[in-house]
């Protein structure tokens, strides 16, 4: 069931972000990774808009300001089962404009998205890590549907 973060949900969500960003991004520093983790602990994943999957525990974060996805991760154990495809799927549903930011060290996410329809529009500069940026965007083609 994909549902709004609660709080008792903090610690199980951090320690996905964690494992999935230290799997899939072995480039950046752990000082790095872990004042990200401070950041998301402390504001960020309840400041913006926090979905997690929870089946029986969470497996998977979509964090979101607007229509810019600041965080999606899948726990390592569970990659590869479409959980990422259901929290996109879950976003589009909901808009038609969906913008996001990969490390370009990452070709894996790149191609993930870039099957969930989401183009490249250029490269940038992350000024903390000093890794280059894909900026990426999906515009649906339907309207969405609110209930």
């Amino acid at each position: 069931m994909i549902r709004r973060i609660e709080p008792k949900d903090v610690d199980e969500t951090l320690r996905v972000f964690r494992d999935a960003c230290t799997a899939s991004h072995p480039f950046l520093k752990p000082e790095f990774i872990e004042a990200t983790e401070r950041k998301m602990r402390e504001r960020t994943l309840f400041e913006f808009h926090t979905d997690v999957l929870d089946e029986g525990g969470i497996r998977a974060l979509l964090c979101r300001n607007g229509w810019g996805v600041e965080a999606l991760f899948v726990d390592p154990h569970f990659q590869s089962q479409g959980l990422g495809k259901r929290m996109l799927d879950h976003l589009k549903a909901q808009t038609n404009v969906v913008q996001l930011c990969v490390f370009a060290q990452n070709p894996r996410a790149i191609r993930f998205y870039q099957r969930e329809e989401f183009y490249a529009l250029k490269i940038i500069d992350h000024r903390e890590t000093g890794e280059s940026l894909v900026v990426l965007k999906w515009e649906g083609k339907n309207p969405v549907v609110t209930s």
